[in-house]
């Protein structure tokens, strides 16, 4: 425990935030998840409909357990569609 120059008694490693301070972030964070919320449903906008550019019958991303993102099949890098989707399976995993 520390004292500050209040003489109240903090543990250790602790710093006051001014309620202003905390305040401006709570409006930032919420600010940064509406502009999230956004461009995840303008991906999904762009990708609705597409199919894989390299392999519409064996996609390089299909939720597939053995799938890595940004791979087509291990093997080289995976197409602008594919790498869209598992970024927002990635993101839809975060939100449960």
């Amino acid at each position: 425990m520390t004292m500050n120059s209040k003489g109240q008694m903090r543990p250790e490693g602790q710093q006051h935030i001014s309620p202003a301070i905390a305040q401006h972030a709570a409006n930032e964070c919420e600010r940064l998840r509406g502009i999230i919320a956004e461009l995840i449903a303008a991906l999904e906008r762009v990708i609705a409909g597409e199919l894989c550019r390299f392999d519409p019958l064996n996609p390089c991303w299909n939720g597939r357990p053995m799938d890595v993102a940004g791979k087509h099949w291990g093997v080289g890098d995976a197409c602008s569609v594919c790498n869209a989707r598992a970024a927002l399976d990635k993101a839809q995993e975060g939100k449960s």
